[in-house]
């Protein structure tokens, strides 16, 4: 199994790992800023896999220089 690589976090640039978090009896993966706690957003009444959060944290838009 390939590990996924996830981008450095977009607001700091900090390091980011995977997360358990567990709500109510529903278990879902997030991916988490190990600086300053940002993290992707579990979709609400499914378990989310790693790929998914993954690809939720590396989607990001470019900056526009003006």
């Amino acid at each position: 199994m390939t590990e996924t690589k996830l981008k450095p976090c977009p607001f700091c640039g900090g390091e980011a790992s995977f997360v358990h978090k567990y709500y109510s009896t529903n278990d879902y993966i997030v991916v988490e800023c190990e600086v300053c706690n940002i993290s992707t957003r579990p979709i609400r009444g499914t378990g989310e896999t790693s790929v998914k959060a993954a690809r939720r944290w590396n989607l990001r838009t470019e900056a526009k220089d003006d």
